[in-house]
């Protein structure tokens, strides 16, 4: 799926976790690591899940990179796979993103 929204870091424990801000019609969203198993293409030939790209694996990292960057909240555009944990409870495993609009201090 792909989905905009301002992605902000927020203290987890002695960790920062990236977050895609909540809105009216959903709720905020943890943002992920892609990994093998958030890959939903599959490879008919070899009968397996596809491997997945280096630039997929690195995009979390990118983005953590890109918004060490910017003191404020950053607005992009994240394309990923959504997983469920609960009740309103989700994450996006990020393949890429595009940044669309970066707030200045």
């Amino acid at each position: 799926m792909t989905i905009s929204g301002a992605v902000t870091k927020e203290k987890s424990g002695t960790d920062e976790q990236l977050t895609l801000a909540g809105t009216s019609t959903r709720p905020q969203l943890i943002l992920a690591p892609f990994q093998a198993i958030s890959q939903l293409k599959w490879d008919i030939k070899a009968n397996a899940p596809k491997p997945i790209s280096d630039a997929e694996a690195a995009a979390y990292e990118r983005l953590a990179a890109t918004l060490a960057g910017h003191p404020a909240e950053v607005t992009v555009q994240v394309t990923a796979t959504l997983q469920k944990h609960g009740a309103d409870k989700f994450s996006l495993d990020v393949r890429d993103f595009e940044v669309l609009d970066a707030a200045s201090s």
